[in-house]
C-alpha cells in the first residue's frame, strides 16, 4: 500500500461545517481576491492541501462558502416572514436582520456580485436563487399583509417585493462602504410608512 492510498483513506481530523464557518467570516470580510491561502490556513488551522482535498481549490472553497451562507441566511429572513405576529411584523422582522448585518460586513452575496459580478456564473447562480427565494417570501407576505388591510392593496405584491429587496441589498452596499447617512432601521420603517392603507 502506497503512502498516498494510506492518506487517502484517512478520516478527517475537522469538522467541515466549522471549517466552512471560518471560511465564510473570512470571505465575508475580505472577499474573494484579497483573501489568500495564508489567509484560509490562519483562520481554519489547516494547510492548503488538506483545504484543496477537502473542498476543491480557492474559488470552489469560495463557492461552497457562499452556497452555506446564502442557504443560511436566506432560511433566517424566510423564517422571520413566516413566523411573525402578522405578516407585517414578520417583513419588519427581516428588515430588523437585514440592519443587524449591515452593521458588520454587509452580505456576501451582495458583496460577491458587487466584487465577481457575471465572472464567477456558480456563484451568480447561488446569489440568483438566494434572490429567487427572497422575492418569493416577500411576495407572499405582503399579499397576505394586504389580505388583511394592513398594507395598501393597489400595488402588486411583486413588486412590492423586488423593492424591499432591492432596498435590503443597497443597504448592504452602501453599510460596508460607510456612505448611508441615515440608520438602516429608518430607512426600513420609512419604506412601511409608505405601504399604510
Amino acid at each position: 500500500m502506497t503512502t498516498d492510498q494510506i492518506s487517502i483513506g484517512r478520516p478527517r481530523s475537522f469538522d467541515e461545517g466549522e471549517t466552512l464557518d471560518r471560511v465564510i467570516a473570512l470571505f465575508w470580510c475580505r472577499g474573494f481576491e484579497s483573501t489568500s491561502y495564508s489567509d484560509l490556513e490562519a483562520a481554519t488551522g489547516l494547510h492548503r492541501q488538506s483545504l484543496r482535498y477537502a473542498f476543491g481549490d480557492k474559488a470552489e472553497l469560495f463557492r461552497r462558502a457562499l452556497d452555506r451562507y446564502a442557504r443560511r441566511k436566506t432560511s433566517d429572513i424566510l423564517s422571520a416572514l413566516e413566523e411573525g405576529d402578522s405578516p407585517l411584523a414578520g417583513v419588519a422582522e427581516a428588515f430588523r436582520i437585514w440592519a443587524r448585518d449591515a452593521g458588520a460586513n454587509g452580505c456576501l452575496v451582495v458583496n460577491t456580485l458587487a466584487e465577481k459580478g457575471p465572472s464567477d456564473l456558480v456563484a451568480l447562480d447561488t446569489a440568483r436563487l438566494a434572490t429567487s427565494r427572497l422575492h418569493e417570501g416577500f411576495e407572499a407576505a405582503f399579499r397576505k399583509a394586504q389580505s388583511r388591510g394592513e398594507i395598501r392593496s393597489d400595488v402588486p405584491p411583486a413588486l412590492l417585493a423586488a423593492q424591499a429587496v432591492a432596498i435590503g441589498d443597497g443597504l448592504m452596499v452602501h453599510c460596508r462602504g460607510r456612505a448611508l447617512t441615515v440608520s438602516p432601521d429608518g430607512l426600513f420603517m420609512a419604506f412601511l410608512s409608505l405601504l399604510k392603507p
